[in-house]
């Protein structure tokens, strides 16, 4: 079975995905964990939940706010 949408993330992971992948199961379980309810998951075009999905997790490369950044935000 084929993906439902193409990537165009720049460090995109290139594994190969096995035979028997369920998509179908394994987009519902994201939309689980990242606590969205089916009626919610419901609202989302595949490619919007693609997105928020990829807006929810991140790259590696974030890191959490500084003491600096603190110091900055209250500082007003």
């Amino acid at each position: 079975m084929l993906p439902f949408v193409e990537s165009n993330l720049a460090g995109e992971n290139k594994e190969e995905v096995p035979q028997d992948f369920d998509y179908e199961l394994s987009l519902l379980i994201m939309a689980k964990r990242v606590g969205l309810s089916f009626d919610e998951l419901n609202l989302f075009t595949l490619n919007d939940f693609i997105k928020y999905i990829n807006l929810y997790v991140g790259s590696d490369e974030q890191q959490g706010a500084t003491q600096d950044d603190i110091n900055d935000f209250y500082a007003v």
